[in-house]
């Protein structure tokens, strides 16, 4: 699994730039990492909490709420357990066509999220989506960490995507028009569901889903711990490990309560497959954030896709943090929902209808 060394690496996005120096002046960034005392479960409660009500007031503001409609699905994963989840598609549609798919799962560190934090999130794709006939939006919320380590939430993603594969179509999904993503920790499972349809479209065993891309946001895609050069000062572990929202020592806690053995895991590091690993994937659109500690996972691994010849494309938010899009109020944030819906049109072969 070894990755070349950039020729310079990745400085020039490194951050703080003016957007963001201008929103901290406006009012202060408060911390959302854990507060003293405070235990890994009381931390995961809060913080959905918070998650939930900005979700709930953009979906009621925005008037998100009466155009988007959602259902959900309870899916079977190997363990006899299950898991939730949701698809969201335009209210008032009539159009009997299949709709073509994008399967998202959410962001968090395996620790935070769930299945209503996300309503405003993927409403959101639905209603900038201009193309007949629409677009649905099916979230696909893994179980977490501490009371569900590794390989459960990329156990859950794979279950749930064969399920899909047989349940989309009565579901009135275009399953010749489907597209894989997600953020930060999500995008880590889309990426690995991605990989293994690969593989098993290669050993030509069982009939799914091809997704005719993927979009990765911000992606975690390397355990900190096998970061091919986390110790060369001009990597995002070093350069970036305090930056806010998410330094390194909070990815970290994230890794650790996974319980990623060994660290080096492939199904954990999707970011450190081969070029020969990756070779046949669909297209594939990277977000990064310039000043983000896994700005690089993002970086390194459309270097391999691009190899590979993966028609690839990334596109850098340079000087803003991970997480940026909850600052509604950045001009960047409106790029970002503009990228997401623009590369799954991408991806499809279409236009979304949606400018920056």
């Amino acid at each position: 699994m070894a990755q070349s060394v950039p020729s310079a690496g990745f400085s020039q996005y490194q951050g703080p730039f003016d957007e963001w120096d201008a929103l901290i002046r406006q009012a202060p960034i408060l911390d959302t990492g854990p507060i003293q005392g405070e235990t890994v479960e009381q931390l995961q409660r809060r913080t959905n909490e918070i998650r939930v009500k900005a979700s709930d007031n953009e979906m009621n503001v925005s008037g998100l709420r009466e155009r988007v409609s959602w259902a959900d699905y309870s899916v079977p994963t190997r363990d006899g357990a299950s898991v939730p989840v949701r698809v969201y598609r335009a209210k008032h549609s009539t159009t009997a066509a299949p709709i073509p798919v994008y399967i998202f799962f959410h962001g968090g560190g395996f620790l935070l999220g769930n299945i209503e934090s996300e309503n405003a999130n993927c409403a959101r794709i639905v209603d900038m989506w201009e193309q007949p006939p629409g677009l649905m939006v099916v979230h696909v919320c893994t179980r977490h960490t501490p009371e569900y380590c590794h390989p459960t939430p990329f156990h859950d993603a794979w279950d749930a995507f064969q399920w899909l594969s047989a349940n989309l179509q009565s579901m009135g999904g275009d399953t010749a028009a489907t597209v894989i993503g997600g953020i930060s920790a999500g995008a880590g499972l889309a990426a690995s569901v991605a990989l293994k349809e690969l593989e098993a479209r290669k050993a030509e065993s069982g009939p799914l889903i091809q997704p005719r891309g993927q979009v990765l946001c911000i992606p975690w895609l390397i355990h900190p711990a096998a970061h091919p050069f986390a110790d060369k000062g001009w990597s995002a572990p070093q350069q970036n490990k305090d930056a806010p929202i998410l330094p390194l020592t909070r990815i970290q806690h994230f890794a650790e309560l996974m319980k990623v053995e060994p660290e080096t895991d492939a199904l954990f590091n999707s970011g450190l497959a081969t070029a020969g690993q990756v070779t046949g994937l669909s297209k594939t659109s990277i977000l990064v954030a310039g000043w983000d500690v896994l700005r690089d996972d993002g970086l390194l691994y459309a270097e391999t896709l691009k190899k590979a010849g993966v028609d690839t494309r990334v596109h850098i938010f340079p000087g803003l943090p991970h997480g940026f899009r909850r600052f509604a109020s950045l001009p960047s944030s409106r790029k970002w929902d503009c990228l997401i819906v623009q590369s799954i049109a991408w991806s499809l072969g279409c236009s979304s209808g949606v400018t920056l």
